[in-house]
């Protein structure tokens, strides 16, 4: 199950919080964790609580919220999204889930849909690596455009050197999964362009 630390929630909050049945396992921590497990989102008052607490590790993606003349500096700060006051628990569970990747994704071929990193189609439903979830949905975005291998090696392997060849790996792996799912008459293709990166088509 996602993890979601809210900190600095006050009453208001919780109550919030607390009025629907939320998918996720909430702690209310203080400090900041040394390590944050995968699946895990933070969920902080801006600027006040945000301000007044050490840096979030880059990988961990955190939702603010506040006032409306707060937007801006809190996009500026690398908020992956913004409530702005008042917001409800529903509102706050669907920003939570788009940022995680595990609210239904539709896929620009019909009938294959990504949620989290379970992909369906007419022929099944598996499971696939985050990695390869990832970047299907950046390459669903961006569709029709092409998609730099450059920007995909930063976008989902930061660390990894743009000559390393993950990014083909993973794209040969999964148009293994799309082809599982897929109907056999209209498969999702992944089309190679030499020198640059990929498409869908």
């Amino acid at each position: 199950m996602p993890i979601l630390y809210a900190f600095g929630a006050g009453p208001s909050v919780m109550e919030r919080l607390g009025a629907i049945s939320l998918p996720f396992e909430l702690f209310l921590e203080e400090p900041v964790p040394f390590i944050f497990p995968p699946h895990s989102v933070v969920l902080i008052a801006y600027p006040s609580q945000y301000r007044s607490m050490p840096p979030l590790p880059a990988h961990v993606p955190f939702v603010a919220y506040g006032g409306s003349d707060h937007i801006g500096d809190a996009f500026g700060d690398g908020a992956s999204d913004y409530l702005r006051e008042p917001w409800t628990a529903s509102e706050c569970v669907l920003r939570l889930e788009r940022v995680l990747g595990l609210s239904e994704f539709k896929l620009p071929v019909h009938g294959l849909t990504l949620r989290g990193e379970i992909l369906s189609g007419p022929r099944g439903t598996i499971e696939v690596p985050k990695e390869e979830a990832d970047l299907l949905r950046i390459l669903s975005r961006e569709y029709p455009r092409r998609v730099s291998r450059n920007i995909l090696n930063y976008l989902i392997w930061p660390a990894m050197h743009e000559r390393s060849r993950v990014v083909d790996v993973t794209v040969s792996r999964l148009r293994k999964h799309l082809e599982l799912v897929s109907d056999p008459l209209h498969c999702m293709q992944i089309r190679s362009i030499r020198g640059f990166g990929y498409d869908l088509r």
